[in-house]
């Protein structure tokens, strides 16, 4: 048998769960310091090494943080499997919370994209008022709003109005509120300003049983 022969047999045998398991339990510590190396490696050269950008300066060095998370984020969109993720051992927050009731995007032109969102989600878009547009997903609702309907909805101005159609708010629903209750309370939502959350309002409404 070959070299080539004899390297794929001793690849395939790899194929048996158990002999993977014992050959990988041997390897793992030894990968694991090597990506520790190679991570501590990358954070010097990206923080400290690299040039700045000719027109970004220094805020280039963000690529080497939101491309990897990129990648990672669709590694595990591709999973295709929400059970992978929704598991109760996940779902159990000290605060109550439960689920994404809503998500607002928002912008003089947010309804303008029900077409897009509909085709994307599969679900159905309704408009009961010209200003504001509901895509009821199986695990939330998608708002497509204008300013003036997120000021009622929210109580407060819409951030960062001039970036167009944006993420604006979430409404996240809990058991119980607890020391959310102090937060400014506006219609069923308790809401916590976009200054207060890296530009992004956050509404928390009891959970509807």
């Amino acid at each position: 048998m070959s070299s080539r022969g004899a390297a794929l047999t001793n690849l395939f045998e790899l194929a048996n769960p158990k002999r993977f398991l014992d050959v990988s339990a041997i390897l793992l510590p030894w990968i694991g310091a090597i990506a520790a190396v190679a991570i501590a490696a990358g954070l010097v050269l990206a923080l400290f090494v690299v040039p700045p950008d000719y027109q970004q300066g220094d805020t280039v060095r963000i690529m080497f943080v939101h491309v990897p998370a990129a990648w990672l984020g669709l590694f595990a969109c591709q999973h295709h499997t929400p059970a992978y993720f929704a598991q109760p051992r996940y779902l159990q927050h000290a605060n109550g919370a439960t689920a994404i009731q809503d998500v607002w995007i928002v912008g003089e032109t947010a309804p303008d994209l029900a077409g897009f969102m509909q085709a994307v989600t599969g679900a159905k878009a309704i408009s009961e008022d010209p200003s504001v547009t509901v895509l009821q997903t199986r695990i939330g609702a998608i708002v497509l709003a204008r300013p003036v309907a997120f000021a009622s909805a929210f109580g407060l101005a819409a951030p960062h109005q001039d970036d167009g159609p944006h993420l604006a708010a979430l409404t996240v629903a809990c058991q119980t509120m607890g020391q959310l209750a102090d937060l400014p309370k506006v219609g069923d939502r308790h809401v916590l300003a976009p200054e207060k959350n890296f530009g992004t309002a956050i509404g928390f409404v009891t959970t509807k049983r």
